[in-house]
């Protein structure tokens, strides 16, 4: 099973980095550090007239995406519903059950998923 994950962690490193792992670095630099052309907080809900909500999934102690901004902005945008997954770093796909909660969470809304715990 855990090879399986290094196996998948690995394919996806790779087509993140195409271009290769210089350029990939810099666009990700750019994007981080960069102004914005937007303000992520001004999106507007892009399913007004539905029950379809945006979820955030995020590890407590992510390096690379501060928790503080990812909850900022979710508090700030009541269509997003954020998961925060205490303990947890940026690579979610390892945590055991993770992928089984994301999907439960995609088929069900959350009142079917409160109701069924």
């Amino acid at each position: 099973m855990h090879f399986n994950l290094f196996h998948e962690f690995l394919q996806e490193a790779k087509e993140g980095m195409q271009q290769g792992p210089f350029e990939s670095g810099f666009r990700d630099m750019m994007v981080m550090f960069s102004s914005w052309e937007f303000s992520p907080v001004a999106l507007e809900n892009p399913f007004v007239n539905t029950s379809t909500r945006v979820h955030i999934w995020q590890g407590s102690e992510d390096y690379y995406v501060p928790v503080t901004l990812q909850s900022y902005v979710a508090r700030s945008l009541p269509w997003i519903h954020y998961h925060e997954l205490l303990g947890k770093g940026h690579f979610l796909s390892g945590v055991p059950g993770y992928n089984d909660e994301v999907v439960r969470h995609l088929l069900l809304d959350d009142t079917k998923l409160a109701s069924a715990k």
